[in-house]
């Protein structure tokens, strides 16, 4: 059975080592990496990206991993933009001659 003592010390030495653990500073970009993931979750990709700008700002821990998840939306949000806009070239054909010219303006805006 060890000394009282020596019980103490280690009880000393493990409180100084959780004391110095939980008062490591938090990374650079790291907020805007946690807003960059929340973004996501909602499905709000604008803002998605605006927070990846933000981190790829400085460079930090986070600028590799948010340049290529940068990549992936633009990607995605391109996509769907051409996909929109076959859509909408699908729907011109169905409005009468007539009638397509405001149509036609607000698909000329979107692009």
């Amino acid at each position: 059975m060890l000394p009282r003592s020596v019980h103490l010390l280690v009880l000393v030495g493990c409180s100084i080592l959780c004391a110095l653990t939980a008062c490591t500073p938090v990374p650079e970009g790291y907020q805007f990496w946690k807003q960059v993931d929340r973004e996501y979750e909602s499905r709000d990709y604008k803002d998605t990206l605006n927070y990846l700008n933000d981190v790829l700002r400085t460079e930090n821990d986070y600028t590799a991993r948010a340049a290529a998840w940068k990549v992936v939306i633009v990607g995605g949000m391109a996509r769907s933009a051409v996909a929109i806009e076959e859509a909408c070239d699908k729907g011109t054909s169905r409005v009468p001659a007539w009638n397509a010219g405001p149509y036609k303006n607000c698909i000329e805006q979107f692009r």
